[in-house]
């Protein structure tokens, strides 16, 4: 049993009847949230201290929205694939959802300020110098989403990639789709 933190507040609380007892507030929120269908409520302790977390409905988007979202994301996929000169029947939407979302985060650590191969290839989460710059470094900059800040100097260690409007463009567009 649940002892109240401040019993002379829970008291008179009790007598209001703003309280029934202590503990059958969050049996309640277990039965409403399943009543209303959501995932039921998680109690974390940390430090001393008890958090809660309930859950929201997910709004339903109309079958129109529907339909735009997935044709954007099936022409943003496409438009990718051709870029990294990957086949799109290959793999399956979740798996190339998952590259567009690591390709994602790449563009986006360059959006900003140039930098370096290696910050891509770790905002990528990919350890293999060699599979990011085969896979999708240089087939990038070669579909011109990204630019070398020294084109003259490719292997100099001052070398930056910095993106381009055309990735500028995808990145965009990508970002307007709803994420899992």
């Amino acid at each position: 049993m649940l002892l109240p933190r401040n019993p002379l507040i829970a008291e008179p609380m009790y007598l209001a009847h703003y309280i029934e007892k202590v503990g059958t507030g969050t049996l309640d929120m277990i039965a409403r949230s399943k009543e209303a269908g959501l995932a039921p409520p998680r109690f974390v302790q940390e430090q001393g201290q008890v958090k809660q977390m309930l859950y929201r409905p997910v709004p339903a988007a109309a079958p129109e929205v529907t339909m735009q979202v997935e044709a954007l994301s099936a022409s943003l996929l496409e438009e990718l694939a051709a870029s990294l000169d990957a086949p799109t029947m290959q793999v399956t939407m979740q798996v190339a959802m998952q590259v567009a979302m690591q390709v994602a985060a790449m563009l986006q650590a360059v959006e900003a300020i140039p930098q370096k191969s290696i910050v891509m290839q770790e905002a990528m989460g990919l350890s293999s110098a060699d599979h990011f710059r085969k896979g999708y470094r240089t087939p990038l900059s070669q579909a011109g989403w990204l630019v070398r800040t020294d084109p003259g100097s490719p292997n100099s260690p001052q070398q930056r990639y910095k993106l381009t409007d055309k990735g500028k463009a995808w990145l965009d567009r990508f970002n307007t789709l709803p994420k899992p």
